[in-house]
């Protein structure tokens, strides 16, 4: 026994051979999927993002619009009253007797005339 050798068969070489390969297999599987699976955790990620951003640009659409209502209701508002000082100051101070009369008090502007 002392001048055996360990010599490896043909089918211990190939079972070692074939577990070797199922190893590195296995092993580079793993590093994909879970390189897919970080992909797909950015998507996500970059998903709830771009959600979040349009829902306070649409915030901020709405705001803007209510502004500009507001806006335009006081600019109407200010021009019919602007328009009204305005026929008030051109007529004739009696005109403007017999108008606020008959504003104030239609039955006896009536009466007047």
């Amino acid at each position: 026994m002392e001048g055996e050798r360990f010599s490896p068969s043909r089918s211990g070489l190939m079972i070692a051979f074939a577990i070797a390969l199922v190893s590195i297999t296995t092993a580079l599987v793993t590093w994909r999927a879970s390189m897919v699976g970080s992909s797909a955790g950015d998507s996500i990620h970059k998903g709830l993002i771009d959600a979040v951003k349009l829902q306070a640009t649409n915030g901020e659409i709405s705001r803007k619009l209510y502004e500009e209502a507001i806006f335009a209701q006081r600019y109407s508002i200010t021009a019919a009253e602007l328009k009204a000082l305005g026929r008030a100051t051109t007529r004739s101070p009696a005109h403007k007797r017999a108008s606020s009369s008959s504003i104030c008090c239609p039955r006896w502007h009536s009466f007047r005339h």
